[in-house]
């Protein structure tokens, strides 16, 4: 059995600190450590949370072998983020084993939060040591960080869905849409049920009248019929001699006999019919589904163990879905109880002819036709396909996907219809048609239009987060960046200028007309900054275009800065 030791360490401002179990590190820090073995490795591989990388022998020190990082995994890793490793590594020394070693800021656009660092067998797959430490940013504390991935979550297929933000209709025409369109259904349908009509059931009731047959304790006032005189000769041991006074008396053969029970006869007024039956039916079939969803949330969210960034950000949605299912079972239970009260029946069913009395009373009709539209819809997988977070691995993605939705709502604010026009590998829309009273603007995610060519860099064409193509032939270029202001102020402001403003350009060699070149990013509280002076920004009586600035982004409340700014450049190109 191989005994080992991991030895984590961060680098800041130059000066290294040795990390322990649940220690913090930010973002930004330069992160390093070495594996000290007492015998070969072998075929063993590091898994820093979602990150595989190669181990490679440093050195030997008394009979320990030493294994640091291999340089060249870490530089596929970097290729594959489309970072240059050069710009994110640096060789210092370390202390503790006399020499220098590289480190790395691995942590670069990580999600905050627990970093699990483990040390895998290859060919069993087991973990042979464990190490974890805490991700922290100044970017983005824990606080703006729920509120980004709930707007995000906010605006999945549900919300698409039931609002028709980017679909002709709301009706669940696939299956990607169809759990989520029936849990809000569920919602919906009980919170209206059960703020606009249950009280109803309690007093305006469809009932029927039907006798009613049961031994009871015979007197004078109960009501018999000659179902109750075949009843008691079949049962003449209930009949006792009695004398002339008694009111309960009666002849048989010139007999005096009192029965001590009888079969009565009476008139019951019951709630047991046909249209109570559908109501019961159908808060238990709502239920039954609820239950059948949380299963199988349950057991999916088994398999989000964090492993993966998008896997935490599944977790977490998972979490606040199953909050959602426990507040929605809540209601039902607390409707079923009242509907057991005020209309029990003896059985439920989903099955109906005659609807004459069911459409006499609103409130039954309500339920009713809710009944008919679930029934129509109710076809679904119970899972869920969160291609909500697909192909999200790091921050800045998360950061970029909540933007896209910021534009759009932007555009809703602003009176325009979405539509989406087309999607990227992953399922998500890259192309959205933005329509206004016969005016047609376009939204581009990580595209550019045809009509436009771009410079290109080693990792591939230099293009924007997004781009929008005004009517006219204007444009309004858009770079989502998870920095602090202070760097895009530093460094990405000449940047992104030479890069989009002179490296993009019409095919046909015309003149590329940009409006505005604006940076998102994230902020605690809504923000501008321009890079022109203050009489010649966006909002002067002498605007300079490109306008060039910063906008920050607060997910928690309306962007108005992003919505006015976008409002002024629309209203400067019409």
């Amino acid at each position: 059995m191989m005994n080992c030791i991991l030895h984590c360490f961060k680098n800041n401002q130059n000066q290294t600190f040795g990390l322990y179990q649940g220690d913090y590190i930010d973002e930004t820090d330069n992160f390093s450590f070495y594996l000290e073995s007492d015998s070969d490795c072998g075929d063993v591989r590091i898994d820093i949370t979602d990150i595989p990388l190669k181990i490679t022998r440093l050195t030997q020190i008394k009979h320990k072998y030493i294994y640091v990082l291999d340089y060249d995994s870490l530089q596929d890793y970097f290729q594959s983020q489309k970072f240059r490793i050069e710009n994110y590594s640096k060789e210092l020394f370390c202390a503790s084993l006399h020499q220098k070693i590289w480190f790395y800021r691995l942590f670069v656009n990580y999600p905050i939060g627990r970093c699990d660092i483990l040390l895998i067998d290859n060919k069993t797959e087991k973990t042979i040591h464990s190490f974890s430490i805490n991700v922290n940013s100044s970017k983005i504390n824990e606080t703006e960080f729920d509120s980004l991935v709930k707007y995000i979550e906010s605006k999945s297929t549900k919300i698409w869905t039931k609002h028709s933000l980017l679909k002709h209709t709301a009706s669940p025409s696939n299956n990607d849409d169809k759990v989520e369109w029936l849990l809000t259904f569920c919602e919906n349908f009980i919170n209206d049920l059960k703020k606009e009509y249950l009280n109803s059931f309690s007093f305006d009731k469809i009932r029927i009248i039907r006798q009613k047959n049961e031994i009871v304790n015979y007197t004078s006032e109960v009501n018999t019929s000659d179902e109750s005189l075949i009843w008691l000769i079949n049962n003449l041991d209930t009949l006792y001699p009695t004398t002339s006074c008694d009111l309960n008396k009666i002849i048989i053969n010139n007999r005096l006999f009192s029965p001590v029970e009888i079969l009565s006869n009476e008139l019951d007024e019951s709630t047991d019919t046909i249209e109570n039956q559908i109501i019961h039916g159908f808060i238990t079939e709502l239920k039954l589904f609820l239950n059948h969803i949380k299963d199988s949330f349950e057991e999916d969210i088994k398999n989000f163990s964090k492993i993966t960034f998008e896997g935490r950000l599944n977790f977490y949605s998972y979490k606040r879905s199953l909050k959602r299912l426990k507040d929605i079972d809540e209601n039902i239970i607390k409707i079923k109880f009242h509907l057991d009260q005020h209309i029990p029946v003896s059985t439920e069913t989903l099955d109906f002819l005659n609807t004459n009395k069911i459409e006499s009373k609103e409130h039954y009709n309500f339920v009713f036709e809710k009944l008919i539209e679930w029934l129509l819809n109710k076809n679904a997988t119970y899972s869920k396909d969160k291609k909500l977070f697909k192909g999200i691995n790091r921050m800045d993605q998360l950061f970029e996907k909540a933007c896209f939705y910021k534009l759009i709502d932007s555009f809703k604010k602003l009176e325009y219809d979405a539509e989406e026009i087309s999607q990227n590998d992953d399922g998500f829309p890259n192309k959205i048609k933005l329509i206004k009273k016969g005016i047609n603007h376009y939204l581009y995610f990580e595209i550019i239009p045809n009509k436009l060519i771009t410079v290109r860099n080693n990792s591939g064409k230099l293009k924007p987060d997004f781009f929008i193509e005004l009517e006219n032939g204007k444009f309004i270029i858009i770079d989502a960046k998870y920095k602090k202001l202070r760097t895009i102020e530093q460094k990405d402001y000449p940047e992104l200028t030479l890069k989009y403003l002179h490296g993009i350009g019409n095919k046909t060699g015309a003149y590329f007309d940009p409006l505005a070149l604006f940076v998102l990013f994230p902020g605690i509280e809504d923000s501008i900054d321009y890079y022109q002076k203050k009489e010649y920004d966006l909002n002067s009586d002498n605007p300079v275009y490109p306008s060039i600035g910063s906008i920050g982004l607060n997910f928690e409340d309306e962007s108005d800065l992003l919505n006015n700014s976008i409002k002024k450049l629309l209203e400067i190109n019409s």
